[in-house]
């Protein structure tokens, strides 16, 4: 697993972030989490953003949802909720992903 940790600030609405990798031949799953606070582990905050691209047999969604600290996970919205995208999830394993995150107002 490899993953990577560092600082997107300040992140400000109206910007765009573009995630992009490869999905290794065995992935279970890939997570973006965009967090709030800082990232050393003192005011970790909460979890603004969490994305979970799954590959499991039984589970091959995308996820998405909000932590949010003293009151836990928010309602999970799933890729096939995304109109007009009732698709299956579009990143593979061994494949190359591409993921663009609008940053804007709304919940």
């Amino acid at each position: 697993m490899i993953i990577f940790s560092g600082r997107l600030f300040p992140v400000e609405i109206g910007q765009t972030l573009t995630v992009v990798g490869r999905a290794s031949n065995h992935a279970q799953r890939i997570d973006i989490d965009l967090l709030s606070g800082n990232n050393h582990g003192v005011d970790v905050g909460d979890i603004q953003l969490h994305m979970s691209a799954r590959f499991q047999a039984n589970d091959t969604s995308i996820v998405r949802n909000t932590h949010v600290r003293g009151a836990g996970w928010m309602q999970e919205e799933r890729r096939e909720n995304l109109i007009p995208f009732n698709t299956l999830n579009p990143i593979k394993r061994g494949g190359d992903f591409k993921v663009v995150i609008f940053v804007d107002q709304s919940a």
